[in-house]
């Protein structure tokens, strides 16, 4: 155990003080035995990397992974706000004591109740999944990379991953820039993928199944893929062998790969496709320039010239997302009774009337624009108004010298 402990990192948020942190914690822990109780918490104190034992005040990320693993429930690591980083280099063979956070062969659920970030500093990919059961939620995931292997961010290989409220950014691998899977399930709700990198294909997400008893299950709900880079094809995602996606209410754009190429690669042509009420850039039947509003299927597709969002942004919630623009033509287009999420990925109520029609319908993709977020026009002036305006401000403002 390192005798120098980091208490906070270099740009890390407290807790308002640990002793806050400590006992918010204390209450969860007490909820969590009442509902599981043979399951353990343990409680994330350090922001730094170690691998010795998890005591209380003494405890890093890692060490709390390194305890779930010598149990054989469920059990809970729990993060305070701020950075954790990874800095210990990978053993041989790989193991958790070391490298990226390998779950093998025992599940857990990894949360930060207030958001927290998990930044491998470009020393390995950050979490990697085998033969686990388990769950990632209120987590930034940055840093990861892996240029000779898969997965830059989130690997999971065999396993069963939910993934929720997770803003997985700025990570590099050879394939699978954001997230990577092969065979198995992987469940992403309210979160985004953003702005990853792939040295082959699939910047954002790439899945790959044996057959359709090992098949690869994606189902994306609420999320936004955004600013990926692949260097041949699937900007945004990539599915080869017995993959199967579902879509809902999802934002792909600004996704970039080599030319020709479509930014969802293997999507239109694989028929274990479902893609309700998202908004795809640059992958649509009518071609592969195309923006398409995707609704009850990959072939009841509305192409469009302009889908109509503002850049991506932090516009409430955890992650950043597009912000619909007023003549979006995502815009309320959802059919009326409709299956439509409680929330938008911010966590926004859905559906709101956003066409001023006076009926609440869902928009399509992650984002539901809310009537205070329209912007207001404002009429432009015409030089005798602008001149009457300059007049009224300067007499205001002899008035006030006049009474002052």
């Amino acid at each position: 155990m390192a005798s120098n402990q980091e208490t906070l990192a270099p740009g890390a948020v407290p807790f308002r003080n640990l002793a806050d942190w400590m006992q918010t914690c204390l209450v969860a822990v007490v909820v969590l035995y009442a509902t599981a109780a043979h399951a353990a918490t343990f409680v994330v104190d350090r922001y730094d990397d170690d691998n010795g034992s998890c005591t209380v005040g003494d405890c890093t990320l890692r060490e709390a992974l390194l305890a779930a693993e010598a149990t054989p429930e469920i059990d809970t690591v729990m993060l305070p706000p701020g950075q954790h980083t990874l800095s210990i280099p990978e053993t041989t063979p790989p193991s958790l004591f070391g490298g990226d956070l390998e779950i093998v062969d025992f599940d857990v659920d990894v949360t930060a109740p207030e958001g927290a970030t998990v930044d491998a500093q470009r020393t390995d990919r950050v979490f990697r999944f085998v033969s686990s059961n388990s769950r990632l939620e209120n987590l930034e995931i940055t840093g990861g990379f892996t240029p000779d292997d898969i997965g830059g961010g989130v690997y999971v290989v065999s396993s069963d991953v939910e993934l929720s409220n997770l803003w997985i950014h700025d990570n590099e691998a050879g394939i699978g820039g954001g997230i990577a899977f092969e065979i198995g399930t992987v469940l992403l709700s309210n979160s985004a993928v953003t702005d990853n990198e792939s040295l082959n294909h699939a910047g954002g997400i790439y899945q790959f199944g044996v057959t359709n008893i090992a098949e690869a299950h994606l189902e994306v709900r609420n999320t936004t893929i955004s600013g990926n880079v692949a260097r041949t094809a699937g900007g945004a995602t990539a599915a080869f062998g017995a993959s199967f996606l579902v879509m809902e209410y999802t934002t792909v754009a600004n996704n970039t790969n080599r030319s020709g190429d479509r930014t969802m690669f293997g999507f239109l042509f694989n028929p274990r496709v479902e893609v309700l009420y998202s908004i795809v850039e640059g992958t649509c039947i009518a071609g592969i320039e195309a923006s398409c509003i995707y609704l009850t299927s990959t072939v009841d597709d509305v192409p469009v010239s302009d889908l109509g969002l503002e850049p991506l942004a932090l516009n409430g919630g955890f992650s950043p997302t597009h912000r619909l623009q007023a003549s979006s033509p995502a815009l309320d287009v959802v059919p009326v009774g409709a299956t439509c999420p409680p929330s938008d990925q911010r966590g926004f109520v859905r559906p709101v009337d956003g066409d001023g029609d006076d009926v609440a319908t869902c928009d399509a993709g992650a984002f539901e624009l809310l009537p205070s977020e329209t912007p207001v026009a404002v009429p432009a002036l015409s030089p005798h108004g602008l001149v009457v305006l300059i007049v009224l401000f300067m007499a205001a403002a002899v008035r006030r010298v006049s009474l002052g």
